[in-house]
């Protein structure tokens, strides 16, 4: 018995009805789940599909809303991710495929399903081609820090090790599934680059090309038609092809098939024999009226009183629980609670515009500030001299971390915060 799922917030819900068309025209007997990661607004609008759609707080997952209130959306969704494998794995199923939503599927599943006969989890590299100077739309940097293998899709057996596998990620993922830098850390899907090393030959690492294409190794794949068959050769070197099975649009906007809301750099007409698979999937979507979900407001992006909650505050509730502090309503605004402390001590956003939403490529006047910036850190320079000048910049680096900022929060012995600071 096997099962295919994704996991959206409800305003992604479109996407997640598309992957099922698709699958379906291929897989007709396979039995397919949607994971909510936050809560319906009316369950109308949910329950009455083709297919089974839950709630994420109804799976039990351990502090459900400690997770829901550190995370903010993109890594909640993926933190429940190995809790929804064990859920499967309890109700039955032998074999379980996870999708992301933005995946569209060409070709039979029993090819992956058959795999895992001989193995406990497959896994896709961002790409497969060594190349001595990257022509990737995504730099191998940002790879190193993302992960080598894209975990839009993993497919686990409910084996022993299967079974470990979604265990142990449960446990990473529970208090490390954040996007930083600094802890090397990338959702989910960082974590399965230990996968290899720790279960040995029950992994399975698909190099073939028809396989997760997406922004990240387009620049090696191409399109060849063979008869009724649909084909990806490598672009890059010569070799043979491997029929499609899935593409995974990935930053896609269905208005602008052109515009790339993860890789703005990546110029779709340098691979013109893939713009008509993305001109069908944009169609596909407007056809069925799958937008018809973007309004819909994330359920954990706010407190009760519906004032947004951006990342800074999450992260200074990352130092709170990791320090042994627990809060049993985490979103509440009432006495005592985190809302308060946060207001008392001025670390709440009075403007419209998230912060989270700010960057260097939308902030007014960046260039000018940054000058600024630039004088100011001369004159301090000059003040402290070159060696006290580089020690304040390594310590800079740890001591303006979010979770470092809890000195910010009065009445800290109520909140019970250990303020070590720049040890972490």
């Amino acid at each position: 018995m096997n099962a295919i799922f994704t996991i959206v917030a409800k305003n992604y819900f479109g996407f997640a009805k598309a992957l099922y068309v698709s699958i379906k025209k291929q897989n007709p007997e396979v039995d397919f789940y949607v994971l909510i990661s936050d809560e319906f607004d009316k369950e109308e609008d949910f329950i009455n599909e083709e297919f089974t759609v839950l709630q994420a707080k109804d799976i039990e997952i351990p502090n459900f809303y400690e997770l829901a209130f550190k995370y903010n959306i993109t890594e909640h969704s993926t933190a429940i991710k190995p809790f929804f494998f064990t859920y499967l794995f309890n109700k039955g199923y032998d074999n379980v495929i996870y999708f992301d939503p933005d995946i569209y599927v060409y070709s039979d599943l029993n090819q992956i399903f058959n795999k895992l006969e001989a193995h406990d989890i497959i896994l896709t590299p961002h790409f497969v081609t060594a190349e001595n100077i990257s022509t990737a739309n995504a730099p191998e940097t940002l790879t190193l820090f993302a992960g080598i293998y894209n975990l839009g899709f993993t497919a686990i057996k409910n084996s022993k090790i299967g079974q470990e596998i979604a265990i142990w990620w449960s446990a990473r993922l529970s208090k490390y599934c954040f996007v930083d830098k600094y802890d090397a850390l990338h959702v989910d899907q960082k974590w399965m680059d230990f996968v290899p090393a720790l279960f040995g030959n029950s992994v399975l690492i698909m190099r073939e090309l028809g396989w997760n294409i997406a922004y990240w190794n387009i620049h090696e794949r191409k399109v060849i038609i063979d008869g009724k068959d649909i084909c990806i050769g490598n672009r890059l070197v010569d070799g043979g092809k491997d029929n499609l099975v899935f593409i995974h649009f990935s930053g896609f906007n269905p208005d602008n098939i052109f515009q790339n809301k993860q890789c703005p750099s990546l110029d779709l007409n340098q691979y013109a024999d893939f713009i008509p698979y993305f001109e069908r999937y944009a169609a596909f979507l407007q056809e069925n009226n799958f937008n018809m979900y973007f309004h819909k407001t994330y359920s954990y992006g706010s407190f009760e009183n519906g004032v947004n909650i951006n990342i800074f505050q999450r992260r200074l509730y990352r130092r709170f629980i990791d320090e042994g502090g627990f809060i049993e309503k985490p979103f509440a605004v009432g006495k005592n609670s985190f809302y308060e402390k946060l207001s008392r001590s001025g670390l709440l956003s009075l403007s419209d515009t998230s912060v989270d939403k700010l960057n260097e490529r939308n902030f007014d006047g960046l260039d000018k500030k940054i000058k600024l910036l630039n004088k100011m850190m001369k004159i301090l320079k000059k003040t402290l001299g070159f060696d006290k000048y580089v020690l304040l910049l390594k310590f800079s680096q740890r001591y303006f971390r979010p979770e470092n900022q809890v000195f910010l929060i009065d009445e800290l012995k109520d909140l019970k915060f250990i303020n070590e600071n720049v040890k972490r």
